[in-house]
């Protein structure tokens, strides 16, 4: 289905480094950006798609139904849609004490995909 590279970005909703998720992005020109929909990180990567004109993937956390797995369970749901394409990897952008960042790379890695850590202090 997809043949571009797919790039999911993870990471904290207190990232301050749009400067960082751009660069890392503009290294590998995806087609194709999933987010999760958040502040930080993947806002960064919201704006870099704005930037190149490209559609953005978003999922969202639905803390009404879900509450404090809230997301988790996106995340659940996301790595699950895309992890069986061989082109996708996870970007991921967690800061020190980032538990929902860390589930997700880790979620990530038991299913197969390849996670690069590009996060401040690990």
């Amino acid at each position: 289905m997809f043949n571009d590279l797919v790039i999911i970005v993870v990471g904290s909703r207190k990232w301050r480094r749009p400067d960082r998720v751009h660069w890392i992005l503009d290294s590998y020109m995806p087609r194709v950006v999933v987010e999760t929909n958040a502040p930080g990180a993947a806002l960064h990567a919201r704006q870099w798609l704005a930037r190149h004109g490209l559609p953005s993937r978003s999922y969202t956390a639905d803390w009404k139904f879900h509450g404090k797995l809230a997301t988790q369970k996106r995340d659940d749901r996301m790595l699950e849609e895309w992890h069986r394409y061989h082109n996708v990897r996870v970007c991921a952008f967690p800061l020190k004490g980032d538990a929902e960042t860390w589930y997700c790379m880790e979620a990530a890695v038991s299913l197969g995909v390849n996670v690069e850590n590009y996060g401040e202090g690990v």
